[in-house]
């Protein structure tokens, strides 16, 4: 189901077709005519930083994970439960 805007309010998701250059993260878009002063957001910083590290505990062979928080590390261990060896 297509619908056309004129307008989309600040802070609403609108899908956009005919960009013909990719958007990596963030971006403004206005109108060419647009007569008010306009104000364009600083990118996001995203932290790239591992999120998860695995240790071997010698003495046992027991795995270890750690990882961000509780939620990532039950979607880790339900993805390790299901892989298919």
């Amino acid at each position: 189901m297509n619908v056309e805007l004129n307008r989309v309010p600040a802070g609403c998701w609108a899908l956009i077709e005919g960009i013909d250059q990719p958007i990596v993260k963030t971006c403004t878009l206005v109108s060419a005519d647009e007569e008010e002063e306009l104000h364009t957001f600083k990118p996001l910083r995203f932290n790239t930083q591992a999120v998860v590290k695995i240790a071997v505990e010698p003495e046992s062979g027991e795995h270890v994970i750690l990882g961000t928080g509780e939620l990532y590390l039950d979607c880790v261990m339900h993805d390790l439960r299901n892989i298919r060896w």
